[in-house]
């Protein structure tokens, strides 16, 4: 199983970038990194740049993130073996980080993400090979004034007929930064907050199969 990532940034927050960027370059598993950091362009056609990029590698799943993304330890390794436990043919988008509190079960690894309540794309895993159709969505809906998150929800009902997407419980993710400033160029009005899912960058998945 492999990954392309794909990365949205802005100039302005070469911070969170930079700590992103150095904390990908100790994964024990090494994945090719592209970038996209167009300011001149909508917020929803800078992230379609990095996918773009990120489709010229042979991967089977493109790693979309935002730059303040904070990954839990052996984060590939971890989302390869969650992915064999919980992928399904039918669901295309995997939310790895998710602002709803879940349970605190450990015997409960995954849940099912119901598509009408899903928003927040700090991290998602997209089949690449739908990954064109999903950039051309975008792309020919680029006067709809709606973040990467829904419009990637709205995508995902017109290439399967499954009501939610799938995110692992706890968070493979944090969200690091105090507000959003990719959704039209300027600080959001409400703060992004923390995902209340998200149990320390210690941990990591290791159940395969049971």
């Amino acid at each position: 199983m492999t990954f392309s990532v794909a990365i949205r940034t802005v100039p302005q927050r070469k911070e969170l970038f930079g700590a992103l960027m150095a904390r990908l370059a100790v994964e024990p598993i090494p994945v090719p990194v592209h970038v996209s950091s167009n300011a001149d362009v909508a917020p929803n056609e800078n992230g379609c740049l990095a996918i773009q990029k990120a489709l010229g590698e042979p991967a089977h799943w493109i790693l979309f993130l935002e730059d303040d993304a904070g990954l839990i330890n052996d984060f590939f390794g971890s989302t390869e073996r969650w992915l064999k436990d919980h992928a399904r043919p039918d669901v295309h988008v995997y939310p790895l980080g998710c602002q709803y509190p879940l349970s605190n079960d450990p015997e409960v690894t995954a849940w099912e993400y119901p598509l009408r309540s899903f928003y927040c794309s700090v991290a998602l895993l997209i089949r690449a090979t739908l990954a064109p159709s999903l950039l051309a969505y975008m792309r020919c809906n680029d006067h709809v004034r709606q973040g990467f998150d829904l419009m990637t929800g709205h995508w995902h009902r017109t290439v399967s007929d499954s009501p939610h997407l799938i995110t692992p419980v706890p968070c493979f993710v944090e969200h690091l930064g105090d507000v959003s400033t990719l959704i039209d160029g300027r600080p959001d009005k409400d703060e992004v907050g923390r995902f209340q899912c998200f149990r320390g960058f210690d941990f990591s998945y290791r159940r395969n199969g049971g």
